[in-house]
């Protein structure tokens, strides 16, 4: 389970010991996150979007069904991938029905913007 809040933190809890949250992503919005959103393909990928104008793609490889596989012992399993801010607060997003790799993003501006997963990122999920 995935929550966000008025202290802009994303939380990650694990109902069976709901006492504290399992991972606590910080630094990614500065006033409060008001959606996040588990990729329905690829639970690594993560959406989070606030009223401090930002978009942010997590990905979240620790505590995810399939752990990234990498060489490098100091790559960082859990990190913001990319940012996109909008004019406004950003309220929402979604996830593309029939593409793993693309998401949307909506603003208080009425803009919504069409985003693509990083190849990089991709790449790493995919080998």
């Amino acid at each position: 389970l995935a929550t966000s809040g008025t202290d802009g933190l994303i939380k990650f809890w694990d109902l069976r010991s709901a006492k504290q949250p399992t991972l606590v992503c910080r630094g990614g919005h500065s006033h409060w996150a008001s959606n996040v959103q588990y990729n329905p393909f690829h639970d690594q990928l993560v959406l989070s979007t606030g009223t401090d104008t930002l978009a942010n793609l997590w990905r979240i490889s620790s505590i995810s069904s399939a752990p990234l596989l990498d060489s490098d012992p100091t790559a960082n399993a859990d990190k913001r991938v990319k940012t996109f801010e909008h004019s406004d607060a950003c309220y929402t997003s979604a996830w593309g029905a029939a593409d793993a790799w693309i998401y949307l993003t909506v603003g208080y501006e009425g803009k919504v913007v069409l985003h693509h997963v990083p190849s990089k990122e991709k790449y790493k999920i995919l080998l």
